[in-house]
């Protein structure tokens, strides 16, 4: 299994468009154009996720909380959610986990990589941002899936 969450929290990601009412649902074609519709210009997406992953789709839902985007994956052996919001919670504890297995920093922020025994998690903040990735993925393939969030093109 794999999941991202995204939710709110510094200076360069926020929401700058709300394109549903609260308690509305939209599907999108992809996770990137469903944080364009959000109106969100830094980077949050993943560029690769390992090839045995395919989307099942994606849908943004706004909670009285904020705004969450989900975004389902599967594998050969499993499933991937990716699971973008705005809110609080996990992400502090996250780094408290005894369970750190590294600390990767790129462009300043640092992503932690955390390893729980059933699931690779990767947990940041970036902009208005806690972002999470969750799944059946390696330490190596955490570090790709990292770096993809902040090529160009």
């Amino acid at each position: 299994e794999m999941c991202i969450e995204t939710e709110s929290g510094t200076p360069y990601a926020e929401i700058t468009k709300y394109p549903l009412e609260i308690g509305e649902v939209k599907t999108y074609a992809s996770l990137q154009e469903a944080v364009d519709a959000l109106g969100v210009t830094s980077p949050l997406v993943p560029k690769y996720l390992p090839e045995r992953y395919s989307s099942d789709g994606i849908t943004i839902e706004r909670k009285t909380t904020g705004v969450c985007i989900y975004a389902d994956y599967t594998s050969i052996n499993g499933s991937v959610g990716l699971l973008e919001g705005v809110g609080e919670g996990w992400t502090a504890d996250s780094r408290k986990d005894s369970n750190v297995q590294r600390v990767y920093v790129v462009r300043g922020i640092q992503h932690y990589i955390v390893d729980d025994g059933a699931q690779t998690k990767i947990v940041w903040a970036n902009g208005n941002f806690e972002c999470r990735i969750c799944g059946d993925i390696s330490e190596e393939e955490a570090i790709a899936i990292i770096d993809s969030i902040y090529k160009e093109g």
